[in-house]
Protein backbone atom coordinates (compact mmCIF):
# COMPACT_ATOMS: atom_id res chain seq x y z
CA UNK A 1 0.00 0.00 0.00
CA UNK A 2 1.06 3.57 -0.63
CA UNK A 3 1.13 6.32 1.93
CA UNK A 4 -2.09 7.52 3.44
CA UNK A 5 -1.77 11.18 2.53
CA UNK A 6 0.58 14.11 2.00
CA UNK A 7 0.99 17.55 3.61
CA UNK A 8 1.70 20.75 1.65
CA UNK A 9 2.27 24.41 2.64
CA UNK A 10 0.40 26.72 0.25
CA UNK A 11 1.48 30.35 -0.14
CA UNK A 12 0.12 32.71 2.45
CA UNK A 13 -2.21 35.48 1.39
CA UNK A 14 -1.27 39.12 1.93
CA UNK A 15 -3.23 41.10 4.48
CA UNK A 16 -3.07 43.34 7.42
CA UNK A 17 -3.11 40.55 10.00
CA UNK A 18 -0.47 38.38 8.26
CA UNK A 19 -0.82 34.90 6.55
CA UNK A 20 -1.32 31.52 8.16
CA UNK A 21 0.15 28.16 7.10
CA UNK A 22 -2.29 25.75 5.36
CA UNK A 23 -2.18 21.92 5.58
CA UNK A 24 -3.81 19.50 3.16
CA UNK A 25 -6.08 16.78 4.64
CA UNK A 26 -4.92 13.15 4.75
CA UNK A 27 -6.54 10.94 2.09
CA UNK A 28 -7.14 7.18 1.71
CA UNK A 29 -5.65 5.99 -1.55
CA UNK A 30 -6.28 2.97 -3.79
CA UNK A 31 -4.11 -0.14 -3.35
CA UNK A 32 -0.84 -0.31 -5.17
CA UNK A 33 0.03 -3.01 -7.72
CA UNK A 34 3.43 -3.69 -6.18
CA UNK A 35 2.09 -6.45 -3.92
CA UNK A 36 0.51 -8.26 -6.86
CA UNK A 37 3.67 -7.86 -8.92
CA UNK A 38 5.76 -9.20 -6.05
CA UNK A 39 3.45 -12.21 -5.69
CA UNK A 40 3.76 -12.87 -9.43
CA UNK A 41 7.53 -12.45 -9.26
CA UNK A 42 7.74 -14.92 -6.40
CA UNK A 43 5.45 -17.43 -8.18
CA UNK A 44 6.60 -20.19 -10.60
CA UNK A 45 8.16 -18.89 -13.80
CA UNK A 46 6.89 -21.81 -15.90
CA UNK A 47 3.78 -23.95 -15.80
CA UNK A 48 5.79 -27.20 -15.90
CA UNK A 49 7.26 -26.39 -12.46
CA UNK A 50 3.82 -26.41 -10.81
CA UNK A 51 2.93 -29.15 -8.27
CA UNK A 52 -0.01 -30.23 -10.45
CA UNK A 53 2.38 -31.11 -13.31
CA UNK A 54 4.66 -32.92 -10.86
CA UNK A 55 1.70 -34.90 -9.50
CA UNK A 56 0.59 -35.80 -13.05
CA UNK A 57 4.13 -36.89 -13.97
CA UNK A 58 4.32 -39.00 -10.82
CA UNK A 59 0.95 -40.64 -11.59
CA UNK A 60 2.06 -41.27 -15.19
CA UNK A 61 5.38 -42.76 -14.03
CA UNK A 62 3.58 -45.07 -11.56
CA UNK A 63 1.14 -46.14 -14.30
CA UNK A 64 -2.02 -44.86 -12.61
CA UNK A 65 -3.10 -42.88 -15.70
CA UNK A 66 -2.39 -43.15 -19.41
CA UNK A 67 -0.22 -40.81 -21.46
CA UNK A 68 -3.14 -39.36 -23.43
CA UNK A 69 -5.06 -38.56 -20.26
CA UNK A 70 -1.96 -36.96 -18.69
CA UNK A 71 -1.44 -34.87 -21.86
CA UNK A 72 -5.10 -33.76 -21.83
CA UNK A 73 -4.90 -32.81 -18.15
CA UNK A 74 -1.64 -30.93 -18.73
CA UNK A 75 -3.16 -29.07 -21.69
CA UNK A 76 -6.26 -28.10 -19.67
CA UNK A 77 -4.08 -27.00 -16.73
CA UNK A 78 -1.80 -24.95 -19.01
CA UNK A 79 -4.90 -23.32 -20.56
CA UNK A 80 -6.24 -22.44 -17.11
CA UNK A 81 -2.78 -21.17 -16.13
CA UNK A 82 -2.67 -18.97 -19.23
CA UNK A 83 -6.12 -17.56 -18.47
CA UNK A 84 -5.00 -16.92 -14.88
CA UNK A 85 -1.87 -15.12 -16.11
CA UNK A 86 -3.92 -13.02 -18.53
CA UNK A 87 -6.37 -12.11 -15.76
CA UNK A 88 -3.46 -11.22 -13.46
CA UNK A 89 -1.88 -9.08 -16.18
CA UNK A 90 -5.18 -7.30 -16.76
CA UNK A 91 -5.47 -6.79 -13.00
CA UNK A 92 -1.94 -5.30 -12.92
CA UNK A 93 -2.83 -3.02 -15.82
CA UNK A 94 -5.99 -1.88 -14.04
CA UNK A 95 -4.01 -1.28 -10.84
CA UNK A 96 -1.50 0.82 -12.79
CA UNK A 97 -4.35 2.84 -14.27
CA UNK A 98 -5.77 3.26 -10.75
CA UNK A 99 -2.34 4.48 -9.62
CA UNK A 100 -2.24 6.98 -12.47
CA UNK A 101 -5.76 8.17 -11.68
CA UNK A 102 -4.76 8.43 -8.02
CA UNK A 103 -1.82 10.70 -8.94
CA UNK A 104 -4.16 12.82 -11.05
CA UNK A 105 -6.61 13.00 -8.15
CA UNK A 106 -3.82 14.04 -5.77
CA UNK A 107 -2.76 16.77 -8.18
CA UNK A 108 -6.32 18.07 -8.43
CA UNK A 109 -6.73 17.90 -4.66
CA UNK A 110 -3.53 19.94 -4.23
CA UNK A 111 -4.90 22.56 -6.60
CA UNK A 112 -8.17 22.58 -4.66
CA UNK A 113 -6.44 22.90 -1.30
CA UNK A 114 -4.51 25.93 -2.48
CA UNK A 115 -7.82 27.79 -2.70
CA UNK A 116 -8.64 27.32 0.98
CA UNK A 117 -8.50 30.59 2.90
CA UNK A 118 -8.33 29.60 6.52
CA UNK A 119 -6.25 26.50 6.90
CA UNK A 120 -6.01 24.54 10.06
CA UNK A 121 -2.95 24.24 12.18
CA UNK A 122 -0.55 21.43 11.27
CA UNK A 123 -0.43 19.99 14.74
CA UNK A 124 -4.07 20.04 15.75
CA UNK A 125 -5.72 17.06 17.43
CA UNK A 126 -8.22 16.77 14.59
CA UNK A 127 -5.47 16.28 12.03
CA UNK A 128 -3.82 13.68 14.21
CA UNK A 129 -7.13 11.85 14.68
CA UNK A 130 -7.83 12.07 10.98
CA UNK A 131 -4.36 10.77 10.17
CA UNK A 132 -4.88 7.93 12.62
CA UNK A 133 -8.29 7.17 11.09
CA UNK A 134 -6.84 7.12 7.60
CA UNK A 135 -4.06 4.88 8.84
CA UNK A 136 -6.67 2.52 10.25
CA UNK A 137 -8.52 2.71 6.93
CA UNK A 138 -5.35 1.83 5.07
CA UNK A 139 -4.62 -1.06 7.46
CA UNK A 140 -8.20 -2.29 7.03
CA UNK A 141 -7.86 -2.03 3.28
CA UNK A 142 -4.61 -3.97 3.36
CA UNK A 143 -6.23 -6.65 5.54
CA UNK A 144 -9.21 -6.84 3.15
CA UNK A 145 -6.89 -7.12 0.17
CA UNK A 146 -4.91 -9.87 1.88
CA UNK A 147 -8.18 -11.60 2.76
CA UNK A 148 -9.39 -11.23 -0.83
CA UNK A 149 -6.12 -12.59 -2.21
CA UNK A 150 -6.18 -15.46 0.24
CA UNK A 151 -9.81 -16.20 -0.64
CA UNK A 152 -8.92 -16.02 -4.31
CA UNK A 153 -5.98 -18.38 -3.83
CA UNK A 154 -8.19 -20.66 -1.72
CA UNK A 155 -10.85 -20.68 -4.44
CA UNK A 156 -8.22 -21.46 -7.07
CA UNK A 157 -6.84 -24.26 -4.93
CA UNK A 158 -10.33 -25.64 -4.22
CA UNK A 159 -11.23 -25.49 -7.93
CA UNK A 160 -7.97 -27.21 -8.85
CA UNK A 161 -8.60 -29.80 -6.15
CA UNK A 162 -12.16 -30.39 -7.41
CA UNK A 163 -10.90 -30.78 -11.00
CA UNK A 164 -8.25 -33.27 -9.92
CA UNK A 165 -10.74 -35.14 -7.73
CA UNK A 166 -13.24 -35.34 -10.59
CA UNK A 167 -10.54 -36.56 -12.97
CA UNK A 168 -9.06 -39.11 -10.59
CA UNK A 169 -12.00 -40.20 -8.46
CA UNK A 170 -12.13 -43.52 -10.34
CA UNK A 171 -8.39 -44.08 -9.96
CA UNK A 172 -7.14 -45.98 -6.87
CA UNK A 173 -5.33 -43.68 -4.42
CA UNK A 174 -1.95 -44.87 -3.10
CA UNK A 175 -0.67 -44.14 0.35
CA UNK A 176 1.43 -41.15 -0.75
CA UNK A 177 -1.54 -39.50 -2.43
CA UNK A 178 -3.59 -40.09 0.69
CA UNK A 179 -0.84 -38.49 2.77
CA UNK A 180 -0.67 -35.55 0.37
CA UNK A 181 -4.44 -35.20 0.37
CA UNK A 182 -4.36 -35.30 4.16
CA UNK A 183 -1.62 -32.66 4.19
CA UNK A 184 -3.62 -30.51 1.75
CA UNK A 185 -6.69 -30.94 3.91
CA UNK A 186 -4.69 -29.94 6.98
CA UNK A 187 -3.30 -26.91 5.14
CA UNK A 188 -6.78 -25.98 3.89
CA UNK A 189 -8.10 -26.37 7.43
CA UNK A 190 -5.27 -24.14 8.66
CA UNK A 191 -6.07 -21.63 5.91
CA UNK A 192 -9.75 -21.73 6.85
CA UNK A 193 -8.82 -21.18 10.49
CA UNK A 194 -6.54 -18.32 9.48
CA UNK A 195 -9.29 -16.84 7.27
CA UNK A 196 -11.79 -17.10 10.11
CA UNK A 197 -9.22 -15.49 12.43
CA UNK A 198 -8.64 -12.74 9.86
CA UNK A 199 -12.37 -12.22 9.57
CA UNK A 200 -12.63 -11.95 13.32
CA UNK A 201 -9.79 -9.43 13.27
CA UNK A 202 -11.55 -7.52 10.48
CA UNK A 203 -14.75 -7.61 12.49
CA UNK A 204 -12.92 -6.25 15.54
CA UNK A 205 -11.23 -3.61 13.35
CA UNK A 206 -14.62 -2.65 11.92
CA UNK A 207 -15.99 -2.29 15.43
CA UNK A 208 -12.97 -0.16 16.38
CA UNK A 209 -13.47 1.85 13.22
CA UNK A 210 -17.12 2.44 14.07
CA UNK A 211 -16.11 3.58 17.54
CA UNK A 212 -13.45 5.86 16.03
CA UNK A 213 -15.98 7.12 13.50
CA UNK A 214 -18.43 7.99 16.28
CA UNK A 215 -15.65 9.74 18.19
CA UNK A 216 -14.61 11.54 15.02
CA UNK A 217 -18.17 12.69 14.30
CA UNK A 218 -18.45 14.05 17.81
CA UNK A 219 -15.11 15.85 17.46
CA UNK A 220 -16.15 17.00 13.98
CA UNK A 221 -19.24 18.62 15.47
CA UNK A 222 -17.09 20.31 18.07
CA UNK A 223 -14.71 21.39 15.31
CA UNK A 224 -17.57 22.81 13.25
CA UNK A 225 -18.76 24.73 16.30
CA UNK A 226 -15.26 26.14 16.81
CA UNK A 227 -15.06 26.96 13.11
CA UNK A 228 -18.31 28.88 13.38
CA UNK A 229 -16.90 30.78 16.34
CA UNK A 230 -13.72 31.51 14.38
CA UNK A 231 -15.75 32.64 11.37
CA UNK A 232 -17.80 34.98 13.56
CA UNK A 233 -14.64 36.33 15.13
CA UNK A 234 -13.08 36.81 11.71
CA UNK A 235 -16.20 38.59 10.48
CA UNK A 236 -16.07 40.90 13.46
CA UNK A 237 -12.35 41.39 12.79
CA UNK A 238 -13.07 42.22 9.14
CA UNK A 239 -15.71 44.75 10.20
CA UNK A 240 -13.35 46.36 12.68
CA UNK A 241 -10.29 46.47 10.44
CA UNK A 242 -10.05 48.69 7.49
CA UNK A 243 -8.33 47.22 4.53
CA UNK A 244 -6.76 49.05 1.61
CA UNK A 245 -8.03 48.84 -1.95
CA UNK A 246 -5.50 46.22 -2.90
CA UNK A 247 -6.85 44.02 -0.14
CA UNK A 248 -10.36 44.68 -1.43
CA UNK A 249 -9.34 43.62 -4.93
CA UNK A 250 -7.67 40.57 -3.49
CA UNK A 251 -10.79 39.87 -1.49
CA UNK A 252 -12.92 40.22 -4.63
CA UNK A 253 -10.62 37.87 -6.48
CA UNK A 254 -10.74 35.43 -3.58
CA UNK A 255 -14.52 35.81 -3.44
CA UNK A 256 -14.75 34.96 -7.11
CA UNK A 257 -12.58 31.94 -6.47
CA UNK A 258 -14.76 31.11 -3.48
CA UNK A 259 -17.84 31.34 -5.69
CA UNK A 260 -16.23 29.02 -8.17
CA UNK A 261 -15.21 26.73 -5.34
CA UNK A 262 -18.76 26.85 -3.96
CA UNK A 263 -20.12 25.94 -7.37
CA UNK A 264 -17.67 23.07 -7.63
CA UNK A 265 -18.53 22.19 -4.04
CA UNK A 266 -22.24 22.16 -4.92
CA UNK A 267 -21.47 19.86 -7.85
CA UNK A 268 -19.39 17.70 -5.56
CA UNK A 269 -22.23 17.73 -3.01
CA UNK A 270 -24.56 16.49 -5.70
CA UNK A 271 -22.04 13.81 -6.58
CA UNK A 272 -21.73 13.05 -2.88
CA UNK A 273 -25.50 12.71 -2.56
CA UNK A 274 -25.47 10.39 -5.56
CA UNK A 275 -22.61 8.46 -3.98
CA UNK A 276 -24.49 8.25 -0.67
CA UNK A 277 -27.60 7.01 -2.50
CA UNK A 278 -25.43 4.50 -4.33
CA UNK A 279 -23.86 3.59 -0.99
CA UNK A 280 -27.29 2.98 0.52
CA UNK A 281 -28.22 0.87 -2.48
CA UNK A 282 -24.98 -1.08 -2.18
CA UNK A 283 -25.54 -1.50 1.56
CA UNK A 284 -29.06 -2.80 0.89
CA UNK A 285 -27.62 -5.01 -1.82
CA UNK A 286 -24.92 -6.20 0.60
CA UNK A 287 -27.54 -6.99 3.23
CA UNK A 288 -29.61 -8.88 0.67
CA UNK A 289 -26.48 -10.68 -0.50
CA UNK A 290 -25.61 -11.52 3.10
CA UNK A 291 -29.11 -12.89 3.62
CA UNK A 292 -28.88 -14.84 0.37
CA UNK A 293 -25.46 -16.06 1.42
CA UNK A 294 -26.81 -17.26 4.76
CA UNK A 295 -29.74 -18.89 2.96
CA UNK A 296 -27.36 -20.54 0.50
CA UNK A 297 -25.19 -21.72 3.38
CA UNK A 298 -28.23 -23.17 5.11
CA UNK A 299 -29.23 -24.88 1.86
CA UNK A 300 -25.68 -26.15 1.39
CA UNK A 301 -25.63 -27.42 4.98
CA UNK A 302 -29.01 -29.11 4.45
CA UNK A 303 -27.82 -30.65 1.17
CA UNK A 304 -24.60 -31.68 2.89
CA UNK A 305 -26.59 -33.32 5.71
CA UNK A 306 -28.78 -35.08 3.12
CA UNK A 307 -25.67 -36.10 1.22
CA UNK A 308 -24.00 -37.42 4.38
CA UNK A 309 -27.16 -39.36 5.30
CA UNK A 310 -27.36 -40.73 1.76
CA UNK A 311 -23.65 -41.62 1.89
CA UNK A 312 -24.14 -43.38 5.21
CA UNK A 313 -27.12 -45.26 3.82
CA UNK A 314 -25.15 -46.06 0.68
CA UNK A 315 -22.21 -47.32 2.75
CA UNK A 316 -24.59 -49.43 4.87
CA UNK A 317 -26.19 -50.85 1.74
CA UNK A 318 -22.76 -51.55 0.27
CA UNK A 319 -21.71 -53.29 3.49
CA UNK A 320 -24.92 -55.34 3.51
CA UNK A 321 -24.43 -56.19 -0.15
CA UNK A 322 -20.83 -57.21 0.50
CA UNK A 323 -21.92 -59.33 3.49
CA UNK A 324 -24.64 -60.99 1.39
CA UNK A 325 -22.13 -61.57 -1.40
CA UNK A 326 -19.67 -63.10 1.07
CA UNK A 327 -22.42 -65.28 2.54
CA UNK A 328 -23.50 -66.27 -0.95
CA UNK A 329 -19.92 -67.13 -1.88
CA UNK A 330 -19.52 -69.16 1.35
CA UNK A 331 -22.83 -70.96 0.77
CA UNK A 332 -21.94 -71.60 -2.86
CA UNK A 333 -18.58 -73.01 -1.74
CA UNK A 334 -20.27 -75.21 0.87
CA UNK A 335 -22.85 -76.24 -1.69
CA UNK A 336 -20.10 -77.11 -4.17
CA UNK A 337 -18.28 -79.13 -1.51
CA UNK A 338 -21.51 -80.93 -0.58
CA UNK A 339 -22.25 -81.59 -4.26
CA UNK A 340 -18.74 -82.96 -4.71
CA UNK A 341 -19.06 -85.11 -1.56
CA UNK A 342 -22.49 -86.40 -2.63
CA UNK A 343 -21.09 -87.11 -6.10
CA UNK A 344 -18.20 -89.04 -4.54
CA UNK A 345 -20.61 -90.92 -2.27
CA UNK A 346 -22.89 -91.73 -5.20
CA UNK A 347 -19.93 -92.92 -7.27
CA UNK A 348 -18.64 -95.04 -4.38
CA UNK A 349 -22.13 -96.42 -3.80
CA UNK A 350 -22.48 -97.23 -7.50
CA UNK A 351 -19.07 -98.89 -7.57
CA UNK A 352 -19.86 -100.89 -4.39
CA UNK A 353 -23.28 -101.82 -5.78
CA UNK A 354 -21.73 -102.87 -9.09
CA UNK A 355 -19.08 -104.93 -7.28
CA UNK A 356 -21.76 -106.53 -5.12
CA UNK A 357 -23.95 -107.25 -8.14
CA UNK A 358 -20.97 -108.69 -10.03
CA UNK A 359 -20.03 -110.87 -7.07
CA UNK A 360 -23.67 -111.90 -6.67
CA UNK A 361 -23.82 -112.83 -10.36
CA UNK A 362 -20.56 -114.79 -10.03
CA UNK A 363 -21.91 -116.52 -6.94
CA UNK A 364 -25.18 -117.39 -8.72
CA UNK A 365 -23.24 -118.64 -11.74
CA UNK A 366 -20.97 -120.73 -9.54
CA UNK A 367 -24.03 -122.07 -7.68
CA UNK A 368 -25.68 -122.95 -10.98
CA UNK A 369 -22.50 -124.64 -12.18
CA UNK A 370 -22.26 -126.47 -8.85
CA UNK A 371 -25.86 -127.59 -9.16
CA UNK A 372 -25.22 -128.73 -12.71
CA UNK A 373 -22.14 -130.64 -11.58
CA UNK A 374 -24.12 -132.16 -8.70
CA UNK A 375 -26.91 -133.16 -11.08
CA UNK A 376 -24.41 -134.63 -13.52
CA UNK A 377 -22.73 -136.47 -10.65
CA UNK A 378 -26.08 -137.77 -9.43
CA UNK A 379 -27.07 -138.83 -12.95
CA UNK A 380 -23.71 -140.51 -13.40
CA UNK A 381 -24.15 -142.27 -10.07
CA UNK A 382 -27.68 -143.37 -11.07
CA UNK A 383 -26.40 -144.56 -14.45
CA UNK A 384 -23.59 -146.40 -12.71
CA UNK A 385 -26.05 -148.05 -10.33
CA UNK A 386 -28.32 -148.99 -13.24
CA UNK A 387 -25.46 -150.41 -15.27
CA UNK A 388 -24.26 -152.28 -12.19
CA UNK A 389 -27.73 -153.75 -11.74
CA UNK A 390 -27.89 -154.72 -15.40
CA UNK A 391 -24.46 -156.22 -15.14
CA UNK A 392 -25.44 -158.20 -12.06
CA UNK A 393 -28.69 -159.33 -13.68
CA UNK A 394 -27.05 -160.45 -16.90
CA UNK A 395 -24.33 -162.12 -14.93
CA UNK A 396 -26.90 -164.00 -12.83
CA UNK A 397 -28.89 -165.03 -15.92
CA UNK A 398 -25.72 -166.09 -17.64
CA UNK A 399 -24.71 -168.07 -14.62
CA UNK A 400 -28.21 -169.61 -14.32
CA UNK A 401 -28.40 -170.70 -17.97
CA UNK A 402 -26.27 -173.47 -19.45
CA UNK A 403 -23.80 -172.66 -22.04
CA UNK A 404 -25.52 -172.35 -25.41
CA UNK A 405 -22.63 -173.64 -27.53
CA UNK A 406 -22.43 -176.92 -25.68
CA UNK A 407 -26.19 -177.36 -25.87
CA UNK A 408 -26.23 -176.68 -29.56
CA UNK A 409 -23.39 -179.05 -30.17
CA UNK A 410 -25.04 -181.76 -28.15
CA UNK A 411 -28.32 -181.09 -29.86
CA UNK A 412 -26.77 -181.28 -33.32
CA UNK A 413 -24.95 -184.42 -32.40
CA UNK A 414 -28.19 -185.93 -31.06
CA UNK A 415 -30.03 -184.89 -34.20
CA UNK A 416 -27.36 -186.38 -36.43
CA UNK A 417 -27.49 -189.59 -34.44
CA UNK A 418 -31.30 -189.63 -34.73
CA UNK A 419 -31.14 -189.19 -38.49
CA UNK A 420 -28.50 -191.77 -38.77
CA UNK A 421 -30.58 -194.16 -36.73
CA UNK A 422 -33.61 -193.37 -38.87
CA UNK A 423 -31.74 -194.16 -42.08
CA UNK A 424 -30.26 -197.23 -40.59
CA UNK A 425 -33.66 -198.25 -39.45
CA UNK A 426 -35.12 -197.70 -42.87
CA UNK A 427 -32.33 -199.59 -44.62
CA UNK A 428 -32.05 -202.36 -42.10
CA UNK A 429 -35.60 -203.37 -41.63
CA UNK A 430 -38.02 -203.44 -44.39
CA UNK A 431 -40.92 -201.52 -43.22
CA UNK A 432 -44.20 -201.22 -44.68
CA UNK A 433 -45.21 -198.29 -46.70
CA UNK A 434 -47.69 -197.23 -44.05
CA UNK A 435 -45.01 -197.10 -41.46
CA UNK A 436 -42.74 -195.25 -43.81
CA UNK A 437 -45.43 -192.78 -44.43
CA UNK A 438 -46.00 -192.45 -40.71
CA UNK A 439 -42.30 -192.02 -40.17
CA UNK A 440 -42.15 -189.45 -42.91
CA UNK A 441 -45.13 -187.71 -41.38
CA UNK A 442 -43.44 -187.78 -38.01
CA UNK A 443 -40.27 -186.47 -39.57
CA UNK A 444 -42.15 -183.72 -41.31
CA UNK A 445 -44.05 -182.99 -38.12
CA UNK A 446 -40.80 -182.98 -36.28
CA UNK A 447 -39.31 -180.61 -38.83
CA UNK A 448 -42.35 -178.40 -38.51
CA UNK A 449 -42.01 -178.49 -34.79
CA UNK A 450 -38.34 -177.66 -35.16
CA UNK A 451 -39.11 -174.78 -37.46
CA UNK A 452 -41.84 -173.67 -35.08
CA UNK A 453 -39.44 -173.87 -32.16
CA UNK A 454 -36.87 -171.91 -34.15
CA UNK A 455 -39.52 -169.36 -34.98
CA UNK A 456 -40.73 -169.22 -31.41
CA UNK A 457 -37.15 -168.94 -30.22
CA UNK A 458 -36.65 -166.04 -32.61
CA UNK A 459 -39.87 -164.45 -31.43
CA UNK A 460 -38.76 -164.96 -27.85
CA UNK A 461 -35.45 -163.36 -28.71
CA UNK A 462 -37.23 -160.43 -30.36
CA UNK A 463 -39.58 -160.15 -27.39
CA UNK A 464 -36.62 -160.12 -25.06
CA UNK A 465 -35.00 -157.44 -27.16
CA UNK A 466 -38.23 -155.47 -27.17
CA UNK A 467 -38.61 -155.80 -23.42
CA UNK A 468 -35.00 -154.73 -23.04
CA UNK A 469 -35.65 -151.77 -25.32
CA UNK A 470 -38.82 -150.90 -23.43
CA UNK A 471 -36.99 -151.14 -20.14
CA UNK A 472 -34.24 -148.93 -21.53
CA UNK A 473 -36.84 -146.49 -22.81
CA UNK A 474 -38.59 -146.54 -19.45
CA UNK A 475 -35.31 -145.90 -17.68
CA UNK A 476 -34.48 -143.14 -20.18
CA UNK A 477 -37.89 -141.57 -19.66
CA UNK A 478 -37.49 -141.81 -15.90
CA UNK A 479 -34.09 -140.19 -16.22
CA UNK A 480 -35.58 -137.49 -18.51
CA UNK A 481 -38.40 -136.98 -16.05
CA UNK A 482 -35.92 -136.69 -13.19
CA UNK A 483 -33.83 -134.25 -15.25
CA UNK A 484 -36.95 -132.25 -16.12
CA UNK A 485 -37.94 -132.14 -12.45
CA UNK A 486 -34.45 -130.93 -11.60
CA UNK A 487 -34.64 -128.30 -14.33
CA UNK A 488 -38.09 -127.30 -13.07
CA UNK A 489 -36.78 -126.96 -9.52
CA UNK A 490 -33.75 -125.02 -10.75
CA UNK A 491 -35.94 -122.70 -12.85
CA UNK A 492 -38.25 -122.31 -9.87
CA UNK A 493 -35.30 -121.34 -7.67
CA UNK A 494 -34.05 -118.97 -10.36
CA UNK A 495 -37.51 -117.40 -10.57
CA UNK A 496 -37.55 -117.05 -6.79
CA UNK A 497 -34.09 -115.39 -6.92
CA UNK A 498 -35.21 -113.14 -9.79
CA UNK A 499 -38.33 -112.19 -7.83
CA UNK A 500 -36.10 -111.31 -4.85
CA UNK A 501 -33.84 -109.25 -7.13
CA UNK A 502 -36.91 -107.53 -8.60
CA UNK A 503 -38.17 -106.81 -5.08
CA UNK A 504 -34.78 -105.35 -4.12
CA UNK A 505 -34.70 -103.30 -7.32
CA UNK A 506 -38.21 -102.03 -6.55
CA UNK A 507 -37.04 -101.01 -3.08
CA UNK A 508 -34.00 -99.28 -4.60
CA UNK A 509 -36.26 -97.58 -7.14
CA UNK A 510 -38.51 -96.35 -4.32
CA UNK A 511 -35.47 -95.08 -2.40
CA UNK A 512 -34.17 -93.36 -5.55
CA UNK A 513 -37.60 -91.83 -6.17
CA UNK A 514 -37.76 -90.59 -2.57
CA UNK A 515 -34.25 -89.13 -2.91
CA UNK A 516 -35.23 -87.56 -6.21
CA UNK A 517 -38.25 -86.04 -4.46
CA UNK A 518 -36.01 -84.67 -1.70
CA UNK A 519 -33.55 -83.32 -4.28
CA UNK A 520 -36.45 -81.81 -6.24
CA UNK A 521 -37.66 -80.06 -3.08
CA UNK A 522 -34.11 -78.89 -2.36
CA UNK A 523 -33.80 -77.70 -5.96
CA UNK A 524 -37.10 -75.82 -5.67
CA UNK A 525 -35.98 -74.23 -2.38
CA UNK A 526 -32.57 -73.31 -3.81
CA UNK A 527 -34.23 -71.98 -6.95
CA UNK A 528 -36.60 -69.87 -4.83
CA UNK A 529 -33.69 -68.59 -2.73
CA UNK A 530 -31.75 -67.84 -5.91
CA UNK A 531 -34.69 -65.94 -7.37
CA UNK A 532 -35.01 -64.02 -4.10
CA UNK A 533 -31.28 -63.25 -4.15
CA UNK A 534 -31.51 -62.16 -7.80
CA UNK A 535 -34.49 -59.93 -6.97
CA UNK A 536 -32.66 -58.49 -3.97
CA UNK A 537 -29.55 -57.89 -6.10
CA UNK A 538 -31.66 -56.19 -8.77
CA UNK A 539 -33.42 -54.06 -6.15
CA UNK A 540 -30.07 -53.19 -4.56
CA UNK A 541 -28.59 -52.31 -7.97
CA UNK A 542 -31.64 -50.18 -8.76
CA UNK A 543 -31.40 -48.45 -5.39
CA UNK A 544 -27.67 -47.90 -5.86
CA UNK A 545 -28.33 -46.48 -9.34
CA UNK A 546 -31.03 -44.20 -7.89
CA UNK A 547 -28.71 -43.16 -5.07
CA UNK A 548 -25.94 -42.47 -7.60
CA UNK A 549 -28.35 -40.32 -9.62
CA UNK A 550 -29.39 -38.52 -6.44
CA UNK A 551 -25.73 -38.05 -5.51
CA UNK A 552 -25.02 -36.64 -8.96
CA UNK A 553 -28.03 -34.29 -8.68
CA UNK A 554 -26.94 -33.22 -5.19
CA UNK A 555 -23.36 -32.71 -6.41
CA UNK A 556 -24.64 -30.59 -9.28
CA UNK A 557 -26.85 -28.60 -6.91
CA UNK A 558 -23.92 -28.16 -4.52
CA UNK A 559 -21.72 -27.03 -7.42
CA UNK A 560 -24.42 -24.57 -8.54
CA UNK A 561 -24.85 -23.28 -4.98
CA UNK A 562 -21.08 -23.05 -4.57
CA UNK A 563 -20.72 -21.10 -7.81
CA UNK A 564 -23.61 -18.86 -6.77
CA UNK A 565 -22.00 -18.33 -3.37
CA UNK A 566 -18.65 -17.56 -5.02
CA UNK A 567 -20.29 -15.12 -7.44
CA UNK A 568 -22.21 -13.48 -4.62
CA UNK A 569 -19.03 -13.34 -2.54
CA UNK A 570 -17.28 -11.64 -5.44
CA UNK A 571 -20.18 -9.22 -5.86
CA UNK A 572 -20.05 -8.55 -2.13
CA UNK A 573 -16.31 -7.89 -2.34
CA UNK A 574 -16.87 -5.55 -5.28
CA UNK A 575 -19.66 -3.75 -3.42
CA UNK A 576 -17.40 -3.44 -0.38
CA UNK A 577 -14.65 -2.04 -2.58
CA UNK A 578 -17.09 0.44 -4.10
CA UNK A 579 -18.33 1.33 -0.64
CA UNK A 580 -14.79 1.83 0.59
CA UNK A 581 -13.93 3.96 -2.45
CA UNK A 582 -17.05 6.03 -1.89
CA UNK A 583 -16.02 6.50 1.75
CA UNK A 584 -12.54 7.55 0.69
CA UNK A 585 -13.98 9.96 -1.90
CA UNK A 586 -16.36 11.39 0.68
CA UNK A 587 -13.55 11.80 3.20
CA UNK A 588 -11.35 13.40 0.57
CA UNK A 589 -14.15 15.81 -0.38
CA UNK A 590 -14.56 16.82 3.24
Amino acid sequence: MSQAGEQTNPPSGGGGGGGEEETTPLLALAPDADLQEESLALGPTHVSASPAFQCLDQLFSTGKISGTKAAKLKASFSLLHDTLKSSQQSEIRLLQEAKRFRAELERQQKELEKAEQFPEGPDTEVSRMRQQLLKFHNDLRQAEERDYQMNYQLECLTEEKLCLEKDYETQPKPVELEKRAKALKDSSEELRKEVSQRRQEIHSLLEDMEARHKLMTREQRELDHKKDIIVNNQAELAQLLSVPGQLGKEIERINRKNMEVEKSKAALDEQLSEVTALQKMTEARCRSLEEEKREVRRQVEGCRAHLEAAEREHSMLQKEQEMTKEKEVIMMGQRGMLDINTGHCIMERKSVHENLARKQRERDRQLRELKKVELQLKMAQDALVHTQLLHDKTKSTRDAKPKSDRILKTRQEIQLEVEKLKRNLIHQQPVAEVETQLIEQCVEQEQKLMRQSHRLREELHTLRCLTQIKADEREQKSRDRHRAEQRYNRIKQELRGKSLVIHELKKQNQEVQSRLGVFAKLYDNIKGDRNKCVNLIQMASQRTAEMREKFKILDNEIEILRTNAINKEKLLQKSRLKHFHSHTIRDSLR
